[in-house]
């Protein structure tokens, strides 16, 4: 098995293997290919009109979800030359955010460019025109897991929504107050104050990856990680948090777990947690459970997966976290599940 560099304009591609036969003579095998075009691969999103002054996002997405290609995004302001700037899309990554600001009036030419073509095209028309109104709130919130998600969840959401982003590093379900500078429990008075300020119509929540600290139960008995009722426990208190964030029918909740960690300490408080964010969220009123451990770790722990036809390396060198290329797969797959409900 061996592989050749693709390429958007060397579309046909000719292979020649030769050996020896055990008698001596010659083998010789042929075999041809057209491969795709990069005609109908990237996608360019940007909104048709705008204001002037306000500021353009640009949503760049590869069709074919591979990355691993370096595209320029150029400008042409209105009576200007265009002006360029690399988007790169790392291996495993498809969607990039990009940003800029309309000064003046007119068509605002946005192109996306590789090896000198144009792959995609937008036209912008800044004017003086009434402001849109934004776009429904997508509240990120959760612990550490939910860093760089957050990011790649708005460029692949782009205009559609208003992210606001909410980490809580080192915060846990599990956790007890804490003391001054601590991470602090992730508890239903948080929930409530972010709900308040923000009104979100989703809330995408990534929390788990630092559990395992005993708790009380509401009859005061104390629950040890992580034999059942501590499960028990913590799926109730799951629970009365997505019914915060469901905000009595307005709201929807997309509720992450959380892919299996490398170390064996950690192994058996995140498949307690896991466990227990499928029964909290089993029946609840508007909840989806996404099963991240099952894409990422579907018979444990593992730093490559494979994904769209590629080894992709998805996991941080600290074995806890994604790494980019799997953050990006990870909000392209809460992206999917958001469209499709």
């Amino acid at each position: 098995q061996d592989a050749t560099t693709w390429s958007c304009d060397r579309r046909d591609r000719h292979f020649v293997a030769t050996g020896t036969r055990p008698g001596g003579g010659l083998a010789l095998a042929t075999f041809s290919v057209r491969t795709p075009s990069c005609a109908r691969r990237f996608e360019l999103g940007a909104p048709r009109r705008i204001g002037v002054g306000a500021v353009v996002r640009v949503r760049i997405a590869d069709r074919w979800a591979i990355g691993a290609i370096t595209p320029s995004l150029c400008i042409t302001a209105p009576g200007k030359r265009r002006e360029c700037r690399q988007a790169k899309l790392a291996t495993g990554i498809a969607v990039a955010g990009r940003r800029f600001r309309v000064t003046t009036r007119g068509r605002w030419r946005v192109q996306l460019r590789l090896r000198n073509r144009s792959v995609a095209s937008a036209v912008v028309v800044a004017g003086e025109g009434a402001v849109a109104k934004a776009p429904p709130t997508l509240l990120a919130t959760g612990d550490s897991t939910m860093q760089g998600l957050d990011a790649f969840l708005g460029d692949e959401l782009g205009d559609a929504v208003t992210l606001a982003s909410d980490v809580r590093v080192g915060s846990a379900i599990s956790r007890p107050a804490a003391g001054q500078g601590m991470p602090g429990a992730f508890a239903p008075e948080l929930a409530r104050a972010q709900t308040t300020r923000q009104r979100q119509r989703t809330t995408v929540v990534s929390l788990g990856a630092a559990e395992g600290y005993d708790m009380t139960t509401s009859d005061g008995t104390r629950v040890v990680c992580c034999d059942a009722s501590w499960r028990t426990e913590y799926a109730r208190r799951v629970r009365a948090l997505m019914q915060i964030y469901a905000r009595n029918g307005r709201g929807r909740v997309l509720w992450l777990t959380i892919p299996l960690p490398r170390a064996e300490r950690r192994l058996e408080s995140v498949r307690a947690v896991n466990a227990a964010i499928v029964v909290a969220g089993a029946g609840a009123p508007g909840v989806n459970v996404i099963r991240l451990d099952a894409v990422f770790t579907p018979d444990g722990y593992r730093d490559v997966i494979r994904y769209r036809g590629r080894d992709v390396a998805v996991r941080d060198v600290d074995g806890v976290h994604l790494n980019v290329a799997g953050t990006a797969i990870a909000a392209r797959i809460v992206a999917q599940a958001l469209r499709g409900g």
